[in-house]
């Protein structure tokens, strides 16, 4: 994970940019790498490197424990019913 302090980013309110290079395994597919770029409006002051790591992992254990019974018990995912715009 690399964190900047930024200025001048086309986000309003954001301080840091940060760069989340991790491994990602899916069922019956090898490991692949993924990139994930991010912003938040807290400072280096409020959150360090550590601490916003923190809530990146946080954030995806949330996404595997609770989502996991819409997105593969129920087949939310697979659903191909879409609704015109």
């Amino acid at each position: 994970m690399k964190v900047a302090t930024m200025a001048g980013l086309d986000f309003p309110h954001a301080h840091q940019a940060i760069k989340i290079v991790r491994w990602r395994r899916q069922k019956g597919r090898p490991a692949s790498r993924e990139t994930v770029y991010a912003v938040t409006d807290l400072t280096a002051m409020q959150a360090t490197a550590a601490q916003l790591a923190l809530l990146a992992r946080q954030h995806w254990h949330i996404e595997v424990k609770v989502h996991y019974v819409r997105d593969v018990s129920f087949g939310e995912d697979a659903n191909t019913t879409r609704t015109d715009p």
